[in-house]
């Protein structure tokens, strides 16, 4: 209560004073509750002063230990710290923390500085993390096998993706909705209803999609009305492409002018 100032005014000397006061006392998880408020005021070190005595029996302890090294809060000036950030990852998954097999594989898939780039490394964390229903997992496996990191996989591709998606990853639908219409996957009726889902949760691409979809009837029945509206809202945030359709459909005559709001956007 002391440290969000709950009853009482609020005051940080005081908070920590308590807080220490009663550390040795503590079980691991109110442990926890000091680190994090170290972590809300910038104390990062000392909150990895505590997490370090306790990642061996505490593994979310270990796993904040990899998200501060991967953040890079922990030298001077700020460098992340990839190495360190994978020892406390792995000591986390070790101890039964699923959700650091995302982060590892991230790292792995995306590394900086000295740490070195292993994308069937990655891949492999993917798989726990997927296994155990984290989406952003599942949509990195879905990437993974559709650009051929590793192995490319269209069938699996589509499959880790539909995972993400029935669990409303939004890029996970808007890649459905392209995958959707490649020949050799073709249901035009999935990559509407996809690319709808995700044009509905503000991604302006699928809007684009949507546009062009709803402008030949495909998965849908034609509407040029619609397809007008999304190429207008895609267009307002920077979409080029639908400028582009606004003006072919004027000059094609299927629809009117192009707004004044969005004339000045670069085609």
């Amino acid at each position: 209560m002391r440290s969000i100032g709950s009853g009482c005014v609020y005051d940080y000397d005081q908070s920590e004073a308590y807080f220490l006061s009663i550390l040795d006392s503590l079980d691991n998880p109110r442990k926890d509750t000091l680190c994090k408020f170290y972590i809300e005021h910038g104390e990062f070190k000392k909150a990895a002063n505590i997490y370090k005595k306790m990642a061996d029996s505490y593994p979310n302890a270990a796993y904040q230990l990899g998200l501060l090294y991967k953040r890079g809060v922990l030298s001077t000036p700020f460098m992340p710290d990839y190495t360190k950030a994978a020892m406390y990852f792995q000591m986390a998954l070790d101890n039964g923390f699923t959700m650091a097999a995302f982060e590892l594989g991230t790292l792995y898939f995306n590394p900086t500085g000295s740490f070195k780039k292993d994308f069937m490394k990655a891949q492999r964390y993917f798989h726990i993390a997927a296994k155990n229903g984290d989406p952003n997992a599942q949509y990195m496996l879905g990437y993974m096998y559709f650009y051929g990191h590793v192995e490319k996989n269209i069938t699996l591709s589509i499959d880790y993706f539909e995972m993400a998606a029935k669990q409303g990853h939004v890029l996970s639908a808007a890649h459905l909705a392209l995958l959707y219409q490649m020949p050799e996957n073709h249901n035009y009726e999935k990559a509407f209803n996809y690319c709808k889902y995700a044009a509905d949760c503000g991604d302006t691409s699928s809007e684009f999609v949507l546009g062009t979809l709803y402008l030949s009837g495909r998965g849908c029945e034609p509407d040029e009305d619609k397809a007008y509206l999304c190429f207008k809202h895609a267009a307002e945030n920077g979409t080029p492409e639908a400028l582009l359709m606004i003006r072919q459909m004027g000059e094609l005559g299927i629809y009117g002018i192009v707004p004044e709001n969005i004339q000045d956007i670069d085609e």
